[in-house]
């Protein structure tokens, strides 16, 4: 029902077109009569009509000046001149102030109801329309939160051209970086439940990922910060610095931030997580990048454990940035598949070996036939295969007289054979890992050896090693002790002992010894020095 006010100063008209056409059958209610404009302005704010007819001559204030003051104040209502003016002045004045209609006196009742209805359909259809966009308007801001989720896992994962990246941020109102903005991309999974506890049973592990991405939502989203989840359910966050704050500083500040999570989670959820940072770019549109290598830097949580800081490291990383597509399917393969390759990582010769011969038992065993039991070894020779192409090495050099079986296994025609091979290969594919190891070293490691050796006069600590190179103290001393056999602290002793007794041999007083290893504390130098070698300095025969 549409609400209607006459304003008319002739009481035969205005009573006319209220009483003798039947409004309310075509949905009209007229609300209000008045005689003048100011009459009628003070109905408007009572009744708030939908349409009003009015006069142009009135007493007081005129139908054009009413037209206007409506116009300005209710701009949705419709207005309808019934006017004795033909003049087109008066017309065109009437349109200039909003008037839809300008019907000439004496107007039939048809006409006037028809002008009324067309206003009304009109008036109509304005209001579902802006219903309707308002109804998407709401919608879309509620979705966008997704929307921007969507963004940022598609950019991460390289969907998008530059200008596709500018376009799309803007439609999610997303603010990128500035280029030359130096910022930085943190990955945090929640590390697998560990075995035998009752808290969490294996396939809690989305739940735990959606309270993690809930968590690092509430603690750090906003302020140049974006916290989303990728497409594999793990946390992603892009932490933006601006151009006075330097590499090292970002990275510090990454730190903190991914140390604040697994705080958080651990005292909240009674779990860990790992984290890989990857390095600081200033490139506004290389998000891709950072991302594969945050994930690459998570992923040595295969070799030294979980609830640790991964930050990347073109030397240290363990897992080439290009292979972070194949991690992803590693991540999603069986249990004794996994631990088949986590074997082979550590040089665990006997478990790669037990691992792979429960493998085959299993293929063998759900087997109906003899070709599906070729169909199942044929997978698991593809899976050894991924595991040797993802390090680089000779697939031919590994297998050496196996290397026919591995072209065609159908040579293999029982299960004794099949556990031959499998043995065989599996050995030789762990003993090739370890020599690859032992030949490649680490680069990171290596740095920090030859800091020792050119700083023991100096404090020197893992805590301060760490800060300077950029990396977490946890995941340093954890590499650290993987690439030497030793703590941190004792190999940096032994080295201390080692060019203290060096020096001792080469004439120099103990007190000098003891300042040029980094003691001041000649007591104490000499007590340590006993300690490590059975006899005090000063006893120590020179040559």
């Amino acid at each position: 029902m549409m609400n209607l006010i006459l304003v008319e100063d002739e009481i035969a008209i205005r009573t006319r077109i209220a009483v003798t056409i039947p409004w309310e059958e075509h949905g009209i209610q007229v609300v209000g009569q008045a005689e003048n404009g100011v009459q009628a302005l003070e109905l408007m704010k009572r009744k708030l009509p939908d349409i009003v007819l009015l006069d142009i001559q009135m007493p007081e204030m005129d139908g054009l000046a009413l037209a206007r003051q409506i116009a300005s104040e209710w701009s949705e209502i419709k207005l309808i001149v019934l006017s004795g003016h033909e003049h087109f002045e008066y017309a065109r004045s009437a349109m200039e102030a909003g008037v839809q209609r300008y019907l000439l006196k004496p107007a039939e009742n048809e006409e006037v109801l028809q002008a009324v209805l067309e206003a009304a359909g009109k008036l109509s259809k304005e209001r579902e329309s802006r219903h309707s966009l308002s109804m998407l308007e709401t919608k879309w801001r509620s979705h966008l939160p997704r929307l921007r989720d969507l963004f940022l896992s598609s950019w991460m994962a390289g969907a998008y051209k530059d200008w596709e990246i500018e376009r799309h941020s803007q439609e999610v109102q997303l603010l990128l970086p500035e280029q030359g903005d130096p910022y930085t991309i943190l990955v945090m999974e929640m590390d697998a439940p560990e075995a035998g506890t009752d808290r969490y049973r294996a396939d809690d592990t989305d739940l735990l990922n959606f309270a993690l991405h809930s968590i690092s939502f509430e603690l750090f989203d906003g302020d140049n910060t974006y916290v989303f989840q990728d497409d594999r359910g793990a946390t992603v966050m892009l932490l933006a610095g601006n151009e006075e704050e330097s590499d090292g500083d970002l990275q510090l500040r990454a730190g903190f931030y991914a140390a604040r999570v697994q705080s958080t989670v651990r005292d909240c959820l009674k779990a860990s997580l790992s984290v890989g940072i990857s390095g600081t770019g200033r490139c506004r549109f290389g998000g891709a990048d950072l991302y594969r290598q945050a994930c690459a830097a998570l992923s040595q949580r295969i070799l030294y454990g979980g609830g640790v800081v991964y930050p990347f490291h073109e030397n240290n990383s363990l897992v080439s940035v290009e292979n972070v597509d194949e991690i992803h399917v590693r991540e999603a393969v069986s249990s004794d598949e996994r631990l088949l390759e986590i074997s082979i990582e550590k040089g665990d010769e006997p478990t790669a070996v037990e691992t792979v011969l429960r493998l085959t038992h299993s293929a063998v065993n759900r087997s109906g036939t003899v070709e599906e039991v070729k169909t199942e070894v044929l997978l698991l020779v593809h899976l050894l295969l991924g595991i040797i192409k993802r390090r680089g090495w000779s697939v031919q050099e590994i297998a050496g007289t196996d290397y026919n079986t591995i072209q065609n296994v159908q040579m293999l025609q029982s299960r004794e054979q099949i556990d031959h091979f499998f043995k065989r290969l599996v050995r030789n594919i762990t003993k090739f890992g370890r020599q690859s190891n032992n030949l490649s070293g680490n680069k990171l490691i290596q740095d920090v050896l030859n800091m020792i050796d050119n700083e023991l006069d100096n404090d020197i600590s893992l805590y301060n090693v760490a800060e300077r190179l950029f990396i977490n103290h946890s995941y340093l001393s954890r590499l650290f002790k993987y690439e030497t056999g030793q703590l941190f602290s004792s190999y940096v002793l032994e080295r201390r002992m080692t060019k203290a007794k060096q020096l001792l041999n080469e004439g120099a007083q103990v007190q000098e010894a003891a300042r040029q290893v980094g003691y001041t504390n000649t007591g104490f130098f000499s007590k340590l020095f006993l300690k490590h070698w059975g006899i005090l300095p000063s006893g120590l025969k020179r040559s």
